[in-house]
């Protein structure tokens, strides 16, 4: 069972693939707003992703989806080369194959794939610091070429491996993930999926360590970053892209969990992208 589970928070401000060379001994229990490749480099010790116990150890490749949850607890400082990719940015060709894949996207690589996937990494790497649209739409063809690549290693049999508690874990968080801006009362939640409120609420919180009322929370004030970030929306609008039914709310909601208010956070992304 998974505790104190964590957000990471969207940070991608810019909207574009990010290269982050990550030097970590653990993480606790946690979930990502973007989409997120890893290259293990080296170390080893122990990788959990959505209750399922991995060994982690140099040449072990793997693909975090939204809805994934994982922690690392290494016996060793290891080197992770991620590839961060915003959601609005993947193909939704990319995105549902990876969702139609029943198990964790994880596999270990002999030398000569990890040669490979280290190369495609360095090409989206050495196109971090440009902006122009060339060399972003290149970074997006290899992203997705380095997900390929992934797919096709990832273990044949991997459906047998994953519980149907984590399938129907999944299944909740991309109706959460896909309907954002519908009406996602835990009445609504709990008739699509044939439960009852009360089962669906236990159920979350004891497989997240998190309630579903703060899950959804936390994912449309992300999703209202992400849109504040990448479109030039008016606010009254991201506040019900977000699925926030009163502004007010939204507003209080925003401040409490950044510190400053939607206008404040876009105007400050863009005094960045100008720097």
């Amino acid at each position: 069972m998974l505790k104190n589970i964590e957000l990471i928070d969207f940070t991608m401000g810019k909207g574009v693939i990010s290269c982050v060379r990550k030097e970590v001994i653990g993480k606790a229990p946690h979930w990502h707003t973007y989409y997120e490749i890893e290259l293990v480099e080296n170390g080893r010790g122990t990788h959990i992703i959505n209750n399922e116990v991995y060994e982690e150890t140099a040449r072990d490749i793997f693909i975090m989806r939204l809805t994934d949850f994982h922690e690392l607890q290494l016996k060793e400082r290891a080197l992770h080369l991620a590839v961060e990719v915003p959601p609005g940015l993947l193909p939704d060709d990319i995105a549902k194959m990876m969702m139609l894949v029943d198990g964790n996207i994880i596999t270990h690589l002999s030398n000569e794939d990890f040669k490979k996937a280290k190369e495609m990494y360095l090409m989206i790497e050495e196109r971090e610091n440009s902006n122009d649209v060339i060399n972003e739409l290149s970074k997006l063809h290899l992203t997705c070429a380095l997900m390929l690549f992934i797919l096709e290693r990832v273990e044949k049999d991997i459906s047998e491996k994953c519980s149907q508690t984590n399938i129907r874990l999944r299944e909740i968080i991309t109706y959460i993930q896909e309907n954002l801006s519908s009406d996602l009362s835990i009445t609504n939640i709990a008739k699509n999926f044939y439960v009852s409120k009360e089962y669906l609420c236990t159920f979350f919180k004891k497989n997240t360590g998190v309630t579903i009322f703060s899950y959804i929370r936390k994912v449309r004030l992300n999703r209202a970053v992400e849109l504040l970030a990448t479109t030039d929306k008016k606010i009254i609008e991201i506040c019900e892209l977000a699925g926030f039914n009163a502004m007010s709310t939204f507003m209080r909601d925003f401040k409490k969990e950044f510190g400053m208010s939607p206008s404040e956070m876009r105007q400050s992304s863009e005094n960045q992208n100008n720097n």
